[in-house]
């Protein structure tokens, strides 16, 4: 088991160089970085020109709810999570990302966002931004609580990956997720993989990065480019 890791993790593009695209990555509540590295390296192979950075969530822990090592994207201390505090943190993660894009002189159409559990509920919020930061967000197990309403808009591409056993962030909340992203014309997939739960495994790591390269292919081809991934 990973250690908990209570500051952002920063690894290197594995093919060496300059970062040609930007992997930031959400942990979930009473997580931290240190628990989402071999997730980080797992992506990291698929796109071997990427900069990983592992971000941590801003509040910790406290003695009456958790440790303090333990990092929330949410005061813990808030229950049921209000929608206004996730979208909260999203406008906060703005800046957070925008800065790690200048530093390696990169833009939205070569950034993506993988959040788990919390992390990909901040990471659905943060594509309804008004300013985009990413081409694509990936969602495990996530959680939609925006309401969407007429003049929403996702620009960017969002596959979400949800287990069937889920018992902390049940399916229907993938279901809902996807629905509600469908009543704003958002591009959107959802894949539920029956034997699996909270906990992300190989298989939903498998289907999230073939998803994303499917995504980031297409563009490509689109545009006729040819580039490293």
């Amino acid at each position: 088991m990973s250690p908990l890791q209570t500051t952002d993790i920063d690894m290197p593009p594995l093919a060496g160089g300059a970062p040609r695209r930007l992997l930031v990555m959400l942990h979930g509540a009473g997580s931290s970085p240190g628990r989402i590295v071999t997730a980080a390296i797992a992506w990291q192979l698929k796109f071997r020109s990427a900069r990983a950075v592992l971000l941590a969530a801003p509040h910790i822990g406290t003695e009456s709810v958790a440790p303090a090592s333990r990092r929330y994207w949410v005061d813990p201390g808030e229950y049921p999570v209000r929608a206004a505090s996730v979208r909260h943190e999203a406008d906060r993660l703005v800046e957070r990302i925008t800065a790690l894009q200048h530093e390696d002189e990169l833009g939205c159409p070569q950034t993506l966002v993988v959040g788990f559990s919390q992390g990909a509920s901040v990471a659905l919020e943060l594509a309804f931004a008004p300013t985009q930061v990413a081409a694509v967000v990936v969602g495990f197990a996530a959680r939609l609580y925006r309401i969407p309403v007429d003049g929403d808009q996702v620009p960017a591409m969002i596959h979400l990956v949800h287990g069937r056993l889920d018992s902390v962030v049940p399916v229907i909340h993938g279901e809902t997720a996807l629905r509600r992203l469908g009543r704003v014309n958002a591009a959107a997939t959802l894949d539920i993989l029956e034997e699996a739960g909270h906990s992300v495994n190989q298989d939903q790591l498998n289907v999230a990065t073939q998803r994303v390269m499917q995504t980031v292919f297409a563009a490509r081809r689109a545009r006729g480019a040819q580039r490293l991934h």
